[in-house]
């Protein structure tokens, strides 16, 4: 029997991919690789789809993979989305050439799974960062965020990549018992 694997992707130059087998087990974890190039007058980040294809191709292996990829819905300024668009395609494109089924995401969707903004507090003043670490250190005790052995922060890419791919797992589980 083939393995099934959820792909998280975190979307975006500070991103980051997490694949997890059927039983939420992490397979790998990786920032999104980038590549520098000119725009403009500016050297700017893009997702390096080159080292993308690579990767996610190493994860697929010969098991069956499902990518759930988190689609730009907002940004802080007008470059940012720009960024996050530019990402998108290149990912997804990347993902459709591996031919891996892909399912774009909402971040309010995947974050309502795994908790909810109190009552109370201004949105403003919320942070979706540190709730996501929260819920992945009380589901992977033994986990470590950390994007590189130098790293001292946890990367808030990989997290929430952990957290897509465990949505998504948990949404193929619900699809799978009721025959959809």
């Amino acid at each position: 029997m083939k393995n099934n694997i959820s792909i998280g992707i975190d979307n975006g130059v500070t991103g980051g991919i997490v694949a997890i087998d059927d039983n939420g087990q992490i397979i790998t974890k990786f920032k999104m690789p980038i590549v520098k190039r000119k725009w403009g007058s500016k050297q700017r980040n893009f997702v390096d789809a080159e080292k993308l294809y690579k990767a996610i191709g190493d994860i697929k292996g010969d098991g069956i993979a499902i990518a759930y990829l988190e689609r730009p819905t907002h940004a802080p300024s007008h470059d940012s989305l720009r960024s996050m668009v530019d990402s998108y395609a290149t990912t997804r494109t990347v993902l459709d050439l591996l031919l891996i089924h892909t399912v774009s995401v909402d971040a309010i969707h995947w974050q309502k799974t795994f908790w909810t903004k109190p009552k109370g507090i201004k949105k403003e003043d919320y942070c979706t960062k540190k709730e996501a670490l929260r819920v992945a250190n009380e589901k992977w005790v033994h986990e470590s965020w950390l994007a590189t052995s130098r790293s001292s922060v946890p990367h808030s890419g990989i997290v929430d990549a952990v957290l897509i791919a465990e949505y998504g797992r948990n949404l193929h589980l619900n699809t799978a018992e009721h025959g959809s």
